[in-house]
């Protein structure tokens, strides 16, 4: 995760909680997910600067999220810098 996060890395999550990334202090632990990601969007903002947005849903949880994510061109390396989920509620899908 750290070749693909900046170190100034920060998220909104669905509980609308703002989290900032320090690697001196967080561990991270994936655990594999059964998703099916949708309306993948690149939207350019500038030569090293893409806006992502997309649609996961996770059938095993029964949820739908709409994801946003800023990728910053770093050192020849793309680096996601922010990342926000929002959850879709069940009447809205």
């Amino acid at each position: 995760m750290r070749e693909l996060l900046t170190d100034d890395f920060f998220e909104i999550v669905s509980s609308g909680r703002l989290l900032y990334q320090n690697w001196d202090q967080t561990t991270l632990q994936f655990d594999p997910i059964e998703a099916v990601v949708s309306e993948f969007t690149l939207h350019p903002l500038t030569e090293g600067h893409v806006f992502v947005t997309y649609r996961l849903v996770q059938p095993a949880l029964k949820r739908e999220t709409r994801r946003s994510s800023i990728w910053v061109l770093v050192d020849g390396r793309w680096k996601m810098r922010f990342h926000q989920g929002t959850v879709v509620p069940k009447e809205a899908t």
